[in-house]
């Protein structure tokens, strides 16, 4: 199935424009992102099974609704799923090497939801395997290899939604669904220069989703810009997202860029600047630096994947890319129930901390990962509390808050860097329309990596 390649890169809302006034179709947008999936998303290591079949369905149904002057704004916008989240009549493997055939007969709920608005799912984008619950020895690893990061193919994408961030910044498809325990939307969206948008907890309905740790689990966005996180979010949650009051005053670490890896100090100062001067007022503000929540966050997620999983790793049959994950998904059995409550203690205090915090400021910001990209070759680095950016990433996830990660530039090496902008419970308009404004500001996030331009039989990563 072949397709124009002229819309490449578009956002949802120019995608829209486009179907609308008749310089494409469902179906040469789906028959382009297929296309890419296959011939570019597959060299990174993004696509996990494509959905042809159904995508062409699904565009034949969204032009037909289209010409009856359908105003839905993602009527025939293609996309894609993160290879945990359930598609009817598509392998859905959670990335374990011996699930790679399972096919599910039912949608998880936001693909359904998707479905009803008119999206084209055109892929399922690969995840690393069981959505790192247990750790892996090497990043990203999976039944499907290892994603490759777009800006620099030896380096990891980030995790465990590496697909999704893949896919989007490489132009295969405008934006793809996620899902975020500790960090994975946030973390793949930073490193692969994209829009990564995490819900409040509980905003966006998980049926359907395999679960890792229920207290924690959330479904989410990765896209172009914040304005098209912010309206797939509002079809998923089937709901107004609120409303944006604009001014807001914004929270930042005062050693923030002390702990940011040396060539990203720059673009990431001036991201915060500019940041800066669409706030009313800017205050220093962060959570408590001496709490473990990055500790607390394996602990929890470690406890209960056991218990979620429990059927899977029990099973003699399953085989992962890792033998090592299997090995410590079943050792968490043996983690001590008075570990468990200091870690459920941690994520109180994780609550209590932005209480505080969110009662001087209504964003809290600082910088997505304040480390690059580390090389896919190496062990997977640990997950730690040591910058300001991992305290403030663990800490959100604990407490259920919204958050999105917006490009803003890229470092001395050529590689994204990436702002993290944290909002109270409920507060998703708020940190999305910050976010938008940021974007109305800058060009950042659209900017492309020279990787997207490897097709028609150019060289690249193999």
């Amino acid at each position: 199935m072949t397709g124009s390649d002229g819309h490449r890169g578009a956002t949802v809302a120019e995608l829209a424009v486009a179907l609308r006034s008749g310089t494409a179709t469902a179906g040469t947008l789906a028959a382009a992102a297929l296309d890419r999936a296959e011939r570019l998303g597959r060299r990174f290591g993004a696509v996990a099974s494509l959905t042809t079949g159904r995508a062409v369905t699904e565009a034949a149904a969204a032009d037909a609704r289209l010409a009856a002057g359908d105003p839905a704004p993602l009527l025939g916008i293609p996309y894609g799923a993160k290879d945990i989240i359930a598609a009817r009549s598509a392998p859905t493997s959670w990335g374990v090497t011996s699930l790679v055939a399972r096919v599910t007969d039912s949608d998880a709920v936001v693909v359904d939801r998707l479905h009803r608005h008119g999206g084209v799912l055109v892929a399922k984008l690969v995840t690393t395997s069981l959505a790192g619950g247990g750790g892996v020895s090497r990043p990203g690893i999976s039944a499907h290899g290892q994603p490759r990061n777009p800006w620099s193919p030896e380096r990891y994408a980030g995790g465990s939604s590496s697909g999704s961030a893949i896919a989007v910044a490489l132009g295969i498809v405008p934006y793809a669904l996620g899902s975020e325990t500790g960090g994975s939307v946030i973390q793949p969206a930073a490193f692969c220069g994209v829009t990564g948008y995490r819900p409040t907890w509980g905003l966006i309905p998980r049926t359907g989703v395999m679960r890792l740790s229920s207290m924690l689990d959330k479904v989410g966005v990765l896209a172009r810009g914040a304005d098209d996180c912010a309206t797939v979010a509002a079809a998923l949650a089937d709901a107004d997202l609120g409303d944006d009051d604009g001014p807001v005053v914004l929270g930042i670490a005062g050693d923030e860029l002390s702990t940011v890896a040396a060539p990203m100090r720059a673009a990431a100062k001036r991201g915060l600047d500019t940041l800066s001067l669409l706030a009313s007022r800017v205050r220093a503000a962060e959570v408590a630096p001496s709490v473990g929540y990055g500790a607390a966050i394996e602990l929890l997620v470690a406890v209960d994947a056991h218990r979620e999983l429990r059927s899977l790793i029990d099973d003699p049959a399953t085989v992962l890319a890792d033998p090592g994950q299997l090995e410590r998904l079943r050792a968490a059995a043996d983690i001590p129930a008075s570990s468990h409550a200091e870690a459920l203690a941690v994520g109180e205090r994780a609550r209590d901390e932005f209480a505080r915090v969110f009662a001087e400021v209504d964003v809290l910001a600082g910088v997505s990962i304040a480390a690059q990209p580390q090389p896919r070759a190496e062990p997977r680095r640990p997950r730690g509390s040591a910058s300001v950016a991992d305290r403030l990433l663990a800490a959100a996830n604990l407490a259920g808050l919204p958050g999105v990660a917006v490009p803003c530039g890229l470092d001395d090496d050529g590689l994204p860097v990436s702002l993290h902008l944290v909002g109270p419970p409920g507060a998703d308009a708020r940190v999305l329309g910050l976010a938008s404004r940021f974007q109305a500001e800058t060009s950042f996030h659209r900017l492309v990596p020279p990787a997207a331009d490897l097709l028609d039989g150019h060289d690249g990563p193999r």
